[in-house]
């Protein structure tokens, strides 16, 4: 059993905690116009998934992209991968498993879910279990016990389900064989690569090819519309709280938050448990009970020790038990009737009675009671008051962002009221287009404000636009300039290059393709790779494990079919660099099924059966949305 959990604690727990503890908080928004009650970005049979819900796991998401990136994360890059859509999908789907997990009856015990937090490393101090930190991570990012752990029973149902289905496939002998043949495959190949740059070099562009061509490309040569704008900036961590925080303010938020600083009771705890079905016959319980009473009382006399009981279980007259450690145990991580009799312990080295749980029956030592201990005021000083201050901030931001908000709206035509009542000052923007800006006028939000109509057009200020929960900014126009085409003389060189470039890609083309006509018609490689001056490479085997072999090149060799014994296989290919490749197929090699061990056949028959499995499951997902009402509210992404 208790591998399991640690399993488990490598799988879907490891993945949960990982994913939820960058969750930043959501965002709530502020003082929008014509506000109203939280909306909905789908619905997934009859169960909703709310803007907050949705905005919490795009941050995660944003959050792992910028891990993967170095911190670097362009929000056109955010767009045009599709973030948001696919953060709605997974949604989505987590419903639809969700619920397909509780038809099919899956579940988590309460004591197995409590044993896995236990095993997050992120939760831990010292190697065992640290319920303040526990706590304090969470609500770090706005989570509580009770919320974190339902997701985590949630996700460990949806985990169950996807193992379930992924293991139903079991690869035949025969299937291993065929799969062998094709992985170990060699085929032996020659190869003509034709180069971009010695076709490029033999180009000719003339002035009067340029001049027609630039006619007739010229929606490609523009200077975008941009424009500059003059704006207000509010940011809460820019504002500052300079005021006096008193001893009495501080003593009171302490003794009123008593509760963040104080690390309660703590029990360690061991267990001996003798698994039982909990469908077994009373007569069977009852000599289990017998049997678990006598090992317990064998280690209260100490005839037994817990070290001895754990070499010897079901041997020497002992019965198969478990012994093992549960580490700290709180409030809520046991069933009732093994937490009650646990708290009946005062004395570490105590044994509690035996009681019966969903595994069997189990008794338990206390090993270590920790008395409940709390940070003392002189150590959390200094946190209470950057803590008192950061609110005094953030209650000043929103003031200031409502005022904000109703200044710059009843004054449509100026920033300047706005400026002088709050005490800010207006700021001027550079140049900005629609589609490339720096800064904060990166956030595509801003710069489709100040696009739109009523900056634009009417010369009307923006609405107080949020770029985070305690970041606003309203801004106007200051200059514009629309789109226009670029003459000729403005990018002669440019536009030279973007023709030299396109006839050569057409000529490499076309090389490659009568190489490949003639190839085909019987001519020999070695003789088209004289005749066009391609670099040539004689008969050699290639695998797919090939290294050195040009990843384009590799799927097209193994793509082709098989040579006929009259002619070759071909096809051509672009490589890195933007060089054509001819490629010749004359003989196919299948792998020996015979060239794996048992260990090795092993382990592709696991990768097989889970690739397979995973596919199934994709498929029953499939399934299973298409029979889902799901509703989508694209315009509130």
């Amino acid at each position: 059993m208790l591998q399991a959990i640690r399993d488990r604690a490598t799988g879907w727990i490891a993945y949960g905690i990982v994913g939820l503890l960058v969750i930043p908080f959501a965002f709530w928004g502020i003082n929008q116009y014509g506000g109203g009650g939280q909306l909905d970005v789908a619905v997934v049979a009859g169960e909703k998934i709310s803007q907050i819900e949705f905005q919490r796991a795009y941050q995660n998401q944003q959050a792992r992209m910028r891990a993967m990136l170095g911190g670097s994360l362009d929000p056109d890059t955010l767009e045009s991968l599709g973030l948001k859509q696919q953060v709605l999908e997974q949604l989505i789907d987590q419903r639809v498993l969700t619920a397909t997990s509780v038809d099919v009856g899956l579940q988590i015990s309460d004591e197995a879910l409590g044993r896995a937090i236990h095993e997050i490393p992120q939760f831990q101090s010292d190697g065992n279990f640290d319920p303040s930190l526990y706590r304090r991570l969470l609500a770090s990012q706005g989570y509580t016990p009770e919320t974190f752990e339902v997701q985590m029973r949630l996700d460990a149902t949806i985990q169950q389900l996807q193992g379930g289905v992924a293991q139903s496939f079991a690869p035949t002998a025969a299937d291993l064989d065929g799969l062998i043949k094709l992985r170990e495959q060699r085929r032996e190949i020659e190869t003509l690569r034709l180069s971009r740059a010695a076709v490029r070099e033999e180009i000719e562009i003339g002035d009067g090819e340029l001049e027609s061509w630039f006619q007739a490309n010229r929606d490609q040569f523009q200077v975008p519309e941009r424009v500059r704008l003059r704006y207000l900036e509010l940011e809460a961590a820019k504002l500052g709280d300079e005021g006096l925080v008193t001893e009495d303010e501080l003593r009171a938020r302490y003794e009123e938050q008593k509760g963040r600083f104080l690390r309660p009771e703590e029990r360690v705890a061991s267990y001996v448990l003798l698994p039982l079905d909990s469908a077994a016959a009373e007569a069977a319980t009852a000599t289990a009970r017998e049997q678990m009473t006598a090992v317990r009382a064998r280690l209260e006399s100490g005839e037994l020790s817990f070290e001895q009981l754990r070499e010897q279980a079901g041997a020497e007259g002992l019965p198969a038990v478990e012994v093992g450690s549960l580490g700290v145990v709180v409030p809520g991580m046991l069933d009732p009737g093994a937490e009650q009799a646990l708290m009946a312990l005062t004395a570490p080295g105590a044994l509690s009675e035996v009681v019966r749980n969903d595994y069997g029956l189990q008794f338990l030592r206390l090993d270590e009671l920790r008395p409940a201990e709390g940070r003392p005021y002189e150590e959390v000083k200094a946190e209470l008051e950057a803590e008192i201050r950061r609110e005094r901030g953030e209650s000043r931001f929103y003031d200031l962002a409502d005022e904000l908000a109703t200044l710059t709206y009843e004054s449509p035509g100026s920033l300047d009221p706005a400026a002088e009542a709050l005490g800010l000052t207006v700021q001027e923007s550079d140049w900005i287009s629609r589609d490339a800006a720096v800064g904060i006028w990166s956030d595509r939000e801003l710069r489709e404000a100040a696009f739109s109509a009523d900056v634009l057009d009417q010369g009307l200020n923006s609405q107080a636009l949020e770029l985070s929960p305690t970041h606003v900014v309203v801004l106007r126009l200051l200059e514009h300039e629309p789109a226009r085409r670029q003459e000729l003389e403005e990018v002669r060189d440019a536009a030279r290059q973007a023709l030299r470039d396109q006839r050569t890609q057409e000529l490499i083309a076309d090389q490659a393709s009568q190489v490949v006509a003639a190839v085909r018609a019987g001519k020999s490689p070695q003789a088209e790779a004289e005749r066009t001056g391609a670099a040539w490479e004689g008969p050699r085997q290639v695998s797919r494990a090939e290294s050195g072999l040009d990843p384009a090149l590799r799927e097209a060799t193994f793509a082709l079919p098989h040579p006929t014994e009259e002619l070759p296989s071909v096809s051509e290919v672009q490589v890195a660099g933007g060089d054509r490749t001819v490629v010749v197929l004359h003989r196919v090699e299948d792998g020996d099924p015979g060239s794996l061990d048992a260990a090795g056949r092993e382990a592709l028959r696991a990768a097989l059966a889970q690739e397979y499995g995973q596919g199934q499951f994709r498929a029953l997902l499939t399934a299973i949305r298409g029979r889902t009402d799901i509703q989508v509210f694209q315009d509130r992404l």
